[in-house]
C-alpha cells in the first residue's frame, strides 16, 4: 500500500476517552497526531495541573479509522505532560491494522517485495485464447514450500480485487511466508525470517529491492493484520525487463536454481545463519544505496575477511604449518640477541612475531577468489596483482591517507569485482553449481574485468 494518512479516534487500553487523531505513515516513518492529550491529565490540590514534560512510551495504543477498523499501534513514544494538550505528535514503532491486540505477540509474518513475482516466475493470473473470453484465476498457488528450525517457510501468489456489477479489478501479488506454533516479538520475525529472505532476494538479483507490504499473525488469531513500520516501503512500478535484461546483474531465480525451489530455502536459511555477518556486511550498500564508494569498497572488501574467517576449516588461519612458523620465529629471536639489542626489545620483539602468524590480507582474498574456481583462475590471469592491489586499497580506506596506489576509477571497479566474487562464492555454497559460471557470462562481470586488465597494463604489470 501506498503511503497514506488514516484519520480516527485513539486511546489507551482499558481507558474509555477517546480522542481524535491522524496516522501518518511516509518515508520518514509513522507519527501519530492527536488533538487532546493521548495520556490522562491528573489534578492536585486546588485543581492545578502541574507536571514536567517528559518522555513517554507506551507499549499499546488503540485506535478506530473512520470506516470502522481496528488499529494497534506499538512503541508509542513522545514527549508526555500532566499539562492538558491541544496537539500532540508520537512515534510509532509498529502499526497493525485488522485487530486490537492484547498482547505483542505473533505466530507468522508475511511480506512481499520488489521483482518478488518476477524472480519466483508466479504465474499470470488470466488465460486467455484467441477468440475467447479472458479466464481469471484467483486462487492461491504454492510456488515454495520449505522448512527450517520448525519454522514453515512458503512463497505463494495469487490475485485480489474487487467486482462490481460495472466493473472488476484484479491484481496479482506474490509473497514470503514464515509461520510457527512458537511465538515472537515483532521484531523477531524480521530479523530472523523477512531480513534473511531479502538478503537471498538481493544475493541473486544483485540490485537494492523495496519491502512492500507486509503482515503479521497475532498469536491465537487465524487473521493476517497489515503491519506498518519504518523499514517498510511505498509501492512502486516494477519493470521487469530490469532483472532479465542481458545487462541486469542477475544470477539466480527461483525455478533456475540447480534444487527443489523447497530446498533453496532450507538450505538458505540454513547458510545465511552461517555468514550472517559477512553478508551483513556485502549487503549493507544495498540496504542504503546513498553510500559512498570507498564505504562500498571497504563493506565488500570485510565482508570477504569475514567470511575467510568464517571459513578457516577450509581456507586455515595461519600463514605457515606450525613447524615452519616456529623455525621463522627461531631464527629472528637468533639474529636479534647476536644484535645486542637492549633486554625489553629484544623481549618486546619476541612477544610480536611469535603470536603473528595469521595471513596476510592479500593472501586472504586470494584464498577465496581461487575457491571459485575458472572464475578466479579468469580473474588472477587477467590481473596477477588484483588481490595485493584490493588489499592495499582496503588499508587506505580503513586507516585513511591512501588509496594503496589505486585511483579513484580503478579502486570502484576493484570493489565491483569483489562484490560479484562473493556472490558466486555465496551461491557456490548454497548449492548452485554452475554460479561462476553465470557470473562469467553476464557483460556487467566482463567489463569490470577488463578495466582491472586495462589498469594494471597500463601500469606495467602486464
Amino acid at each position: 500500500m501506498d503511503y497514506r494518512d488514516i484519520e480516527g479516534s485513539w486511546w489507551l487500553p482499558g481507558d474509555s476517552q477517546r480522542i481524535p487523531g491522524t496516522l501518518i505513515y511516509s518515508s520518514d516513518g509513522i507519527s501519530l497526531r492527536v488533538f487532546g492529550s493521548l495520556r490522562p491529565t491528573e489534578e492536585v490540590g486546588s485543581g492545578i495541573t502541574l507536571g514536567f514534560a517528559k518522555w513517554v512510551v507506551t507499549p499499546l495504543v488503540y485506535g478506530e479509522s473512520r470506516d470502522g477498523k481496528e488499529i494497534t499501534l506499538l512503541e508509542v513514544s513522545g514527549l508526555s505532560t500532566l499539562l492538558p494538550s491541544q496537539e500532540e505528535t508520537h512515534r510509532v514503532g509498529l502499526a497493525l491494522v485488522g485487530q486490537h491486540l492484547s498482547e505483542p505477540k505473533f505466530t507468522g509474518i508475511r511480506a512481499s517485495f520488489e521483482y518478488l513475482a518476477e524472480w519466483a516466475d508466479a504465474p499470470s493470473i488470466h488465460t486467455y485464447s484467441r477468440g475467447a473470453d479472458p479466464v481469471l484465476h484467483p486462487n492461491t498457488v504454492e510456488l515454495a514450500i520449505g522448512e527450517w528450525d520448525n519454522i514453515e517457510l512458503a512463497i505463494k501468489s495469487g490475485a485480489e480485487g474487487r467486482m462490481k456489477e460495472s466493473s472488476v479489478h484484479f491484481e496479482r501479488w506474490c509473497s514470503f511466508y514464515a509461520q510457527s506454533q512458537l511465538t515472537f516479538e515483532w521484531r523477531e520475525l524480521f530479523e530472523r525470517y523477512a531480513r534473511p529472505f531479502h538478503d537471498l532476494l538481493i544475493i541473486s538479483l544483485g540490485r537494492p529491492l523495496s519491502m512492500t507490504q507486509v503482515a503479521l499473525k497475532p498469536s491465537g488469531s487465524v487473521k493476517w493484520c497489515e503491519a506498518y513500520f519504518e523499514t517498510r516501503q511505498s509501492t512502486g512500478p516494477v519493470d521487469e525487463y530490469k532483472i532479465h535484461s542481458y545487462s541486469a546483474p542477475t544470477l539466480l531465480f527461483l525455478q533456475s536454481a540447480t534444487m527443489p525451489a523447497c530446498d533453496l530455502l532450507s538450505k538458505w536459511f540454513e547458510l545465511r545463519k552461517e555468514l550472517r555477518e559477512s553478508l551483513t556486511l556485502l549487503l549493507a550498500p544495498f540496504y542504503a544505496p546513498f553510500t559512498y564508494e570507498e564505504h562500498r569498497f571497504a563493506s565488500y572488501f570485510q565482508s570477504l575477511e569475514a567470511y575467510h574467517g568464517a571459513r578457516k576449516s577450509r581456507y586455515g588461519s595461519a600463514e605457515l604449518p606450525k613447524p615452519d612458523h616456529r623455525q621463522r620465529v627461531a631464527a629472528v629471536i637468533s639474529a636479534l640477541e647476536d644484535a645486542h639489542l637492549t633486554g625489553d626489545v629484544t623481549q618486546w620483539a619476541k612477544n610480536v612475531i611469535q603470536g603473528r602468524n595469521d595471513k596476510p590480507l592479500s593472501k586472504r582474498v586470494e584464498d577465496v577468489v581461487r575457491s571459485t574456481g575458472t572464475l578466479g583462475e579468469e580473474l588472477l590471469s587477467a590481473a596477477p596483482d588484483f588481490c595485493k592491489n584490493a588489499a592495499r586499497a582496503r588499508t587506505g580506506v580503513s586507516h585513511g591517507g591512501a588509496n594503496g596506489g589505486l585511483d579513484l576509477t580503478s579502486r570502484h571497479w576493484h570493489g565491483e569485482i569483489l562484490l560479484w566474487i562473493m556472490r558466486a562464492r555465496i551461491l557456490l555454497d548454497l548449492g548452485v553449481r554452475d554460479a561462476c559460471d553465470r557470473v562469467r557470462k553476464r557483460d556487467a562481470y566482463q567489463f569490470a574485468l577488463k578495466q582491472i586488465r586495462d589498469s594494471e597494463a597500463a601500469a606495467g604489470v602486464i
